[in-house]
């Protein structure tokens, strides 16, 4: 559940960052971009909650890949107390979507 909290967030602060970036006359390419991006994490926590193993590992992966970018561009000093946190939520999602997959198929064979 951590991981579909944490997705949902990540996707809700995006969207208000496209909010600002239509506001300050941001060009298109980026504000779509960030929409979509938006639109894509918000929809993997939505798998998460429900279950879905694939969208946990997706979620974790797409967080991973922003955070390689960032760190090349930023450098350690873009918030990595919060990149820990968010980490350990995207992992714990992954391991509970996996046992729980585990414990529902082991119930069923009883």
């Amino acid at each position: 559940m951590s991981g579909a909290v944490a997705a949902t967030a990540s996707g809700l602060l995006t969207l208000v960052a496209v909010l600002r970036m239509v506001s300050r006359d941001t060009p298109a390419v980026y504000v779509v971009y960030n929409l979509v991006a938006a639109v894509v994490i918000t929809g993997l926590g939505y798998g998460i909650s429900r279950g879905g193993r694939t969208c946990a590992a997706l979620a974790l992966a797409t967080f991973l890949f922003t955070r390689v970018l960032l760190l090349s561009r930023d450098g350690l000093n873009s918030g990595w107390p919060l990149a820990l946190i968010v980490l350990c939520c995207y992992t714990l999602s992954i391991v509970g979507t996996f046992r729980w997959h585990t414990l529902r198929d082991a119930h069923r064979r009883l």
